[in-house]
């Protein structure tokens, strides 16, 4: 289930509290204006200062400075005790985004892109049945991450509709926040997919796109503009975490 509160604690020591505490109203914000008219509720987004408690029954969301899987910006998933979390890591936004990443404000585009996946599929095992048989996981993000905007001069991650989900979807409905896309099940340049079929071979879903298979068989689409570095950190990710557990049809 969804938690209600989200709490950001910053553990970093590479970025102040005072940028931590302006990223999270601004993604409250995105949450509130954006997010809640297409999706229905969320979650309230609070800064817990240091020393402070997070509220009771909080889902816990981390700024940390070393990624504990390689390269990785970030991720959410379910702890064994059911309650869901988030971590967002520093140290590969500077290193290795240089000036192009700094000036996008990488971090608060991860923390934008996690608490927003989160939403959508808490549990991170859920499953959308598209076209030629092919399920693409119910991620919200990950299609358009490439893709950002500001809030009160931060910078936040793009996100999809409802209808992106829906192979059926009418001509011209709204599929992304920024209207980037065109048809359902697809992604822009800068972003990637998770794939499966069940059963049969994977299906190639972006023509200009390259594609990973991962320890856990499942197929990893990156669209022409995502960056080696960046590709390397998803690939990582999805290896250690996707394959814990099977993931649910939505």
């Amino acid at each position: 289930m969804t938690p209600t509160v989200i709490s950001v604690i910053n553990q970093s020591q590479r970025i102040s509290d005072d940028d931590v505490e302006r990223m999270t109203h601004a993604v409250s914000k995105q949450l509130a204006s954006d997010v809640a008219p297409i999706w229905g509720l969320v979650p309230a987004l609070e800064f817990v200062k240091s020393g402070g408690k997070p509220t009771a029954g909080s889902c816990p969301c981390y700024v940390i400075d070393t990624p504990d899987i390689d390269d990785a910006l970030g991720y959410h998933d379910e702890g064994s005790d059911g309650v869901p979390y988030i971590k967002v890591f520093v140290d590969p936004t500077l290193d290795n985004g240089g000036t192009a990443l700094a000036g996008d404000n990488a971090v608060s585009v991860t923390l934008s892109h996690e608490v927003l996946e989160l939403l959508g599929d808490s549990p991170a095992n859920k499953w959308a049945d598209g076209p030629k048989g092919v399920d693409y996981a119910f991620e919200l993000c990950d299609a358009v991450e490439g893709d950002v905007y500001e809030v009160d001069g931060v910078s936040v991650s793009n996100f999809v509709y409802p209808a992106f989900f829906d192979p059926h979807a009418a001509h011209g409905e709204r599929l992304d926040h920024l209207r980037k896309l065109t048809r359902s099940f697809a992604m822009t340049s800068g972003g990637y997919q998770i794939t499966r079929t069940e059963p049969g071979t994977i299906a190639q879903v972006f023509a200009a796109a390259t594609s990973h298979s991962t320890a856990s068989g499942i197929r990893l689409h990156f669209g022409p503009d995502m960056p080696e570095w960046k590709r390397r950190g998803i690939i990582n990710k999805h290896d250690k975490l996707r394959r814990r557990r099977p993931r649910a049809a939505a």
